[in-house]
């Protein structure tokens, strides 16, 4: 019998739990291909074949990244974001380089800034660090802007489908909902990022160092997610569309090890209005600024 189809019967006697087990010591461990292959007596082909179907499998049932369908889940979402002080906020967006080998015939498509391949991992995280949305694969030379500015949230952002209205937090200061960002992405009214460091005011200062607290949560959760999938840390070595699935596997089983917490309910009762009180993304955060120096 040829090894080919002494590999094949292995691989059809192999259980499924075996198999999601090979998968979590590969990507647990960073254990490379060739290890796993000599410790378990197949060939690296074979592994590359069982971690490629068990990721796909989990992609296809264990569906974890939700994006808030309603505004009444997008305000749980502002809830767990309230203990950060600041109000409104629906997520915490940005981008992680996940390292590959460049794909056959890129060229320096996949070459990005910090002089390795990649592709991005961008993505929306709530209070909790757990993601609402992920958009998985665009090539490292592109920047963590150009990917949101085309992707499926900026669109539903844009057009305020589901979201929570403006509302009043007391009898005079209405508050638009909005995502946090680093100074890569364009200021907008749904989207605050920092004011520039130079010559800020006590104001814009105060501002900075809250959306820093909100901000952060997203730095938490790609952190975390290197920190259970040590794979992360290290050159991805399978081919790139097996790549992208891990990696949105990892994000599906990251959100299901996340406790689900208590709901505050602290912005269940707000009054809405239809109306949004700023022209622009610059009015909304001067008052915000102003909001949070005074309050």
């Amino acid at each position: 019998m040829s090894r080919a189809m002494s590999e094949a019967r292995y691989n059809c006697k192999l259980a499924s739990e075996e198999q999601v087990a090979l998968f979590l010591i590969f990507t647990t461990s960073g254990t490379s291909y060739g290890k796993l292959a000599l410790n378990i007596g197949i060939s690296k082909s074979s592994v590359s074949t069982i971690i490629g179907r068990v990721a796909r499998r989990v992609n296809k049932r264990f569906r974890q990244i939700r994006l808030p369908e309603t505004p009444e889940k997008w305000r749980e979402v502002e809830d767990s974001f309230v203990r950060r002080k600041l109000l409104r906020t629906l997520g915490a967006l940005d981008g992680k380089h996940v390292r590959i080998r460049a794909p056959p015939s890129s060229g320096s498509l996949f070459h990005n800034y910090k002089y390795f391949y990649s592709f991005i991992l961008l993505a929306l995280v709530d209070g909790d660090g757990r993601f609402l949305y992920i958009d998985i694969g665009s090539p490292g030379s592109c920047n963590d802007a150009t990917v949101y500015n085309s992707s499926q949230l900026k669109l539903t952002l844009d057009q305020s489908k589901n979201l929570p209205k403006p509302s009043y937090w007391n009898d005079d200061e209405v508050f638009p909902s909005f995502i946090v960002a680093d100074g890569a992405f364009s200021l907008a009214q749904n989207l605050m990022k920092p004011f520039c460091r130079r010559n800020m005011s006590d104001e814009e200062f105060v501002f900075n160092t809250s959306l820093s607290a909100a901000r952060v949560k997203s730095e938490h959760a790609f952190g975390l997610l290197s920190s259970r999938f040590r794979i992360l840390r290290k050159e991805l070595e399978c081919q790139y569309k097996t790549s992208v699935n891990i990696v949105h596997a990892l994000c599906q089983i990251h959100n299901a090890l996340i406790p689900i917490t208590a709901k505050t309910r602290t912005c269940e009762d707000l009054e809405e209005v239809d109306v949004v009180p700023y022209g622009t993304g610059a009015e909304q955060r001067d008052f915000l600024a102003y909001h949070l120096f005074n309050k």
